[in-house]
């Protein structure tokens, strides 16, 4: 009678371990995406998105300020690196007062919005 050369329990482990990595995939896709998306005049809105996991932020910094948006996927990542768990809430996310125009369009840079757009895209991409 042939046995299990593994406890069949064991895979869970394996499990988790590939569902936190992707969960951590889909979470820099979707920062990456917001931030390039994002319109640049003076930089401060590509550079307000921020990452939190299983908590929201309610700050912003008026004064900071990423043209290029590698600050801000740099510390976004940063964050992402730091997810442990397979389940859990990943936040991306911008608490400038602006932000909600912006996301309706008006912007020549961006008319479709930045997040809807990148959500959509990132799902799209993961079908």
């Amino acid at each position: 009678m042939a046995g299990w050369s593994k406890p069949p329990g064991a895979f869970i482990k394996v499990v988790e371990e590939d569902l936190t990595k992707q969960r951590r995939i889909l979470t820099m896709e979707v920062l990456q995406g917001v931030v390039m998306m994002s319109p640049v005049d003076k930089g401060t809105f590509r550079g307000s998105h921020q990452v939190t996991v299983d908590s929201i932020s309610t700050g912003f910094d008026l004064e900071k300020q990423d043209k290029s948006g590698g600050e801000t996927i740099s510390e976004g990542l940063a964050v992402i690196g730091a997810i442990d768990k397979p389940y859990g809430e990943s936040t991306v996310q911008t608490n400038l007062p602006y932000a909600e125009a912006l996301e309706d369009g008006r912007s020549t840079q961006a008319p479709a919005g930045v997040y809807g757009v990148t959500f959509d895209a990132v799902a799209e991409k993961h079908k």
